[in-house]
């Protein structure tokens, strides 16, 4: 069987009137059989007993979706790295102070 063709169409982009920017320095993930969601946030505080988390948007996609965006990502930062130079992986220090 041979492979199916696909083209590539050009993308338009329109922002919704409701379309807003936003930071985060948390990123949560939760999984179902259905779908994968970010909760991202900003961390407000960080103590050895607690991190306390602004939730600002959930974001849901397809398994199938989450996947491509791995690896899109993962692209990315590959092209990052090699632009600025590796990205140095959080201290366990640095670690402690975010984990929940």
């Amino acid at each position: 069987m041979p492979a199916k063709k696909t083209t590539e169409r050009p993308i338009k982009t329109e922002k919704a009137q409701e379309f807003q920017t936003v930071y985060s320095n948390s990123v949560q993930i939760d999984q179902s059989p259905w779908d994968v969601r970010l909760r991202m946030g900003q961390i407000q505080a960080a103590t050895q007993e607690e991190v306390v988390v602004s939730e600002l948007v959930y974001v849901y996609m397809s398994p199938q979706h989450a996947k491509a965006f791995s690896e899109i990502l993962s692209q990315v930062v590959a092209k990052w790295e090699q632009r600025h130079g590796t990205i140095p992986p959080l201290s366990a220090e640095e670690v402690a102070k975010t984990e929940h």
